[in-house]
């Protein structure tokens, strides 16, 4: 009896301290480090595994996930997940500026795996 009087108190205290716990040196943001901004022509020669910032159109859809991206000096294909539109519709004329990760492979085209995606206009 006297263990279980024990825990329920440490219990107790415990969830008493956990409510009180403030973390404000919490940051909630995401990816700190620098971001070239760039032309698509400049992206499809960039390294693998960098981030780059690139405004365009996104001409169409490829399917699933997978968008035709362009600006005035070429196309790149763009990984779009569900969660990166933040419910925005875009159509073809709208200018957007994308924020993403390149990935190169070997027998691939370059693509842009998309992290964050702004309508401008």
């Amino acid at each position: 009896m006297k263990k279980l009087l024990t825990v329920t108190a440490l219990l107790a205290l415990s969830t008493t301290a956990f409510a009180n716990f403030n973390d404000n040196g919490q940051n909630n943001g995401g990816f700190a480090g620098q971001v070239q901004q760039m032309t698509v022509a400049q992206a499809l020669k960039a390294k693998d595994n960098s981030y780059v910032s690139i405004e365009g159109t996104i001409a169409k859809r490829l399917g699933d996930d997978d968008y035709l991206f362009q600006d005035n000096t070429g196309t790149i294909k763009a990984e779009i997940d569900d969660d990166v539109w933040r419910n925005q519709t875009v159509n073809p004329t709208d200018k957007v500026r994308i924020y993403g990760e390149i990935d190169n492979e070997r027998f691939e085209k370059t693509t842009i795996d998309v992290k964050q995606l702004q309508k401008l206009n």
